[in-house]
C-alpha cells in the first residue's frame, strides 16, 4: 500500500507499538480490526478506526467479505481509491460504532486466556474428532446442553460470516443483540437464536476431544475438558468510516447477489 498511495509508510506489526495516534485499518480481512487492536490501540486505552473504501484493492481478499465497503467492480485504479480515501480523510464519511465483544477462556479457576473479537467466538470440535458436548448458560440461567460439532456466538457484524453459513439470521449493525448458532447439531430442534448482548454467555465444555476456541479466526485457545469460555461485551468499540451515502443493504444486495436476474 505504501507504493499505491504517495506519501505514506507501511510499518510492521512491531513497529505499530510505537504509535500513540488513532489507527486507522484498510482491510478486507475481518480479523485485522482484531489485531490493530490487541497490539497498539488498546494499550493506548484508544479506538480502532476501519475505513470500509477501497478494501478488495489493497487486501484482494474482501470478495465475499460485508466489511469491503467497495464492490471490486467499482474500483478502477489506485486513483479510485485514492481520491475515495481523501475525500474520507477530509470529513466525507459517515461514522458507524460497533461494540466488540470480550471473551475469555477459565481453567480451574485461573483465566489462561484473553482476547477481543469483532466478528464471533467460536468454540469448536477438533478436525479428526467427533462432536463436543457443551453446557451454555447466559447470566447464570442455564440454557441447554448441546451435542454438535461447535458453537458460534456472533456479533452483528459476524452475522454475516460463519454465523451465516450455519444457518443464522442477518443482524442489523445497530442492533444491541448476538447471535448464537450451533455447527452441525445433533439435535435438529436446536437452533440459531438471538441475544441480547448485555448478557454474558457461558460456555462450559463437556466432552469432546481435541476442541478449541477462536476468536474471530486470528487467535486460538486449545481447550480441556472443563474449561469455560466467558463471552461479554467489551467496553472497546470499533469505529467503522463509511464513505457518504454508504448503505447496510446496497452491501448485502450487493455481496449476496440479491436481485440478480430480476427485470
Amino acid at each position: 500500500m505504501a507504493e499505491d498511495l504517495e506519501g505514506s509508510q507501511a510499518v510492521s506489526n512491531g513497529e505499530v507499538d510505537q504509535f500513540t495516534a488513532d489507527v486507522v485499518a484498510l482491510g478486507g480481512q475481518t480479523g485485522s480490526p482484531e489485531r490493530l487492536h490487541e497490539q497498539s490501540v488498546q494499550s493506548e486505552g484508544q479506538e480502532p478506526w476501519i475505513v470500509e473504501s477501497a478494501t478488495d484493492l489493497y487486501c484482494g481478499t474482501g470478495a465475499f467479505s460485508l466489511l469491503a465497503g467497495t464492490p471490486q467492480h467499482e474500483i478502477l485504479g489506485v486513483d479510485v481509491a485514492a481520491d475515495s480515501i481523501e475525500a474520507m480523510l477530509g470529513g466525507a464519511y459517515e461514522e458507524d460504532r460497533r461494540a466488540l465483544m470480550r471473551a475469555k477462556v477459565w481453567r480451574d479457576g485461573h483465566c489462561v486466556f484473553n482476547a477481543l473479537a469483532l466478528n464471533d467466538v467460536v468454540v469448536n470440535r477438533g478436525a479428526t474428532s467427533g462432536m463436543l458436548e457443551v453446557r451454555v448458560a447466559i447470566d447464570g440461567r442455564f440454557v441447554a446442553n448441546q451435542r454438535a460439532d461447535g458453537v458460534i456466538i456472533a456479533t452483528p457484524t459476524g452475522s454475516t460470516a460463519y454465523s451465516l453459513s450455519v444457518g443464522g439470521p442477518l443482524l442489523h449493525p445497530s442492533l444491541p443483540a448476538w447471535v448464537m448458532a450451533p455447527i452441525a447439531p445433533h439435535t435438529l430442534s436446536n437452533r440459531p437464536i438471538v441475544l441480547s448482548d448485555t448478557g454474558e454467555v457461558t460456555i462450559d465444555l463437556v466432552a469432546g476431544r481435541d476442541a478449541s476456541a477462536n476468536f474471530d479466526m486470528q487467535s486460538l485457545a486449545s481447550l480441556l475438558i472443563g474449561d469455560r469460555i466467558t463471552v461479554k461485551r467489551s467496553n472497546y468499540h470499533a469505529t467503522f468510516l463509511h464513505p457518504r451515502g454508504w448503505s447496510y443493504y446496497d452491501t448485502l444486495r450487493q455481496k449476496l447477489h440479491w436481485n440478480e436476474g430480476v427485470a
